[in-house]
């Protein structure tokens, strides 16, 4: 598995998987929740998370993708940023690596990850290279 790291409209890419960095309750957010919400249909959508219900921060869950170019919507369940000293790194690790585990089992070929927590974004890159090969020794860092 590749690793690629470019800046585009992740709602207008085709891929299997899409990762959505989602709440517990599943419901809209902002940002990025808002625009994948909108393009995958939010009254189907917003359906399948109610029928979900919840799912614990560090956790991830599936969806269809609806009216996306996708197979799935993964809606990773991320920590609120605090300061870097409340387990958010764990609980974010977490995120990743169960979203992941979901996508390797449907055996993904094309992943859209949007930083999962924004206010890091520019240190999170390095650590999320670093936590993938940590993960599971056959992924491969290629920028």
């Amino acid at each position: 598995m590749t690793f690629e790291v470019f800046k585009a409209n992740i709602v207008n890419i085709h891929a299997d998987a899409i990762v959505l960095p989602a709440n517990e309750a599943l419901k809209e957010g902002s940002g990025t929740s808002r625009a994948i919400f909108e393009a995958a249909g939010r009254k189907q959508l917003t359906k399948a998370c109610k029928e979900l219900g919840h799912c614990n921060t560090g956790s991830a869950i599936p969806t269809l993708a609806y009216d996306l170019d996708a197979k799935y919507i993964v809606h990773a369940v991320v920590p609120r940023w605090i300061d870097g000293e409340h387990n958010e790194y764990d609980r974010l690790s977490s995120a990743y690596i169960s979203a992941l585990k979901l996508l390797m089992l449907w055996d993904a070929s094309r992943l859209l990850f949007r930083y999962l927590l924004q206010a890091i974004m520019g240190l999170i890159k390095h650590w999320l290279f670093r936590l993938l090969r940590k993960a599971s020794p056959p992924l491969k860092e290629q920028i």
